[in-house]
């Protein structure tokens, strides 16, 4: 925790160039923290009587399977990287960014 708030320090300064530039960066973030923190808290009194141990278990198991697919997904990635590179080739082609 402490080295992401020195992350953010260090980012702060080579971001900005005045004086106070560093406060209002660490300011901004802090209060956007906060909101967030208190958007959570509504959010979460607001599902509480909806959430059920069966909804919960549901919630549960269809994460670990989202993060099963991204798991075996960049497994594969790492394993076959020029399968991976050809199979991104095609998409380029029919979609480019360009």
């Amino acid at each position: 925790m402490l080295l992401g708030w020195l992350g953010f320090i260090v980012i702060g300064t080579s971001i900005t160039t005045s004086k106070n530039g560093v406060f209002i960066f660490i300011a901004t973030m802090l209060t956007a923290y906060f909101l967030t923190d208190l958007f959570k808290i509504a959010m979460a009194k607001r599902l509480k009587s909806k959430l059920t141990p069966r909804l919960i278990f549901k919630t549960k198991k269809i994460v670990a399977l989202v993060i099963l697919g991204f798991g075996v997904l960049l497994l594969t990635q790492g394993l076959f990287p020029e399968l991976y590179e050809k199979s991104k080739e095609q998409i380029e082609k029919v979609n480019p960014l360009d």
